[in-house]
């Protein structure tokens, strides 16, 4: 069960919202086509083999795993 919803928000495009699965902090998607994401769904390629290569890599990872920017940064300031 995905950790987002997905919405419509026009023009053939969608956003991806929901909760990092870690921080618990609320994440936005940048808008992507709507088709590229149910191929992406539908095909089980990896994501950057689909039309979402276009996504920024940090709103590819919450689509795949869940994962917000602010938790990596959180890691990355651990180390």
């Amino acid at each position: 069960m995905p950790h987002y919803k997905v919405k419509m928000i026009g023009d053939g495009k969608s956003i991806a919202t929901g909760k990092c699965v870690f921080t618990k902090t609320e994440y936005k998607t940048s808008p992507f086509r709507t088709v590229d994401y149910k191929e992406w769904k539908r095909s089980g390629q990896p994501i950057q083999k689909t039309g979402l290569i276009s996504l920024s890599s940090e709103d590819r990872e919450f689509l795949i795993s869940g994962t917000s920017p602010k938790f990596w940064e959180s890691v990355k300031d651990d180390n």
